[in-house]
């Protein structure tokens, strides 16, 4: 049940943070976007719902949604939640962003999804791994 709800809020926050960040950066009439708007629009993206997570967060631990291994300074959740999301978000909008802009066939847009994933996958993997090493929990 916690990962329903999990992957439908962050679905909600995601696309609520995207649309945000496109009506800030004033690109929705856009139908492609240049490599620096899409970085523009992946870290704006990511930025907003780290701000959402920072208040939902504290919410879901006090009521014992989640259950950390390591409590963190903000409210019993760890930085390290935050700075997960926000490379996942960044990452992800980045990536599709750049599969819809630079994607001329199908065969390409499917080899920039793919290669979004695995790239946005390594992001978030060295960022955790260099956090743990760090000693940010």
């Amino acid at each position: 049940m916690i990962g329903l709800f999990r992957f439908f809020g962050w679905i909600a926050n995601t696309l609520m943070a995207l649309h945000l960040a496109i009506v800030f950066l004033n690109v929705h009439y856009q139908e492609k976007l240049n490599c620096i708007n899409a970085f523009k629009i992946g870290f704006i993206t990511a930025f907003i719902g780290v701000v959402y997570d920072l208040f939902t967060d504290p919410v879901a631990t006090a009521l014992k949604v989640w259950v950390w291994s390591h409590e963190g300074p903000w409210f019993g959740v760890p930085t390290g939640n935050f700075i997960g999301w926000f490379v996942i978000l960044a990452s992800s909008t980045i990536g599709y962003y750049f599969t819809i802009s630079y994607g001329k066939s199908e065969m390409q847009r499917i080899a920039l999804a793919i290669m979004s994933v695995i790239i946005g996958s390594l992001c978030v993997t060295s960022v955790m791994s260099l956090c743990i090493q760090l000693g940010i929990h």
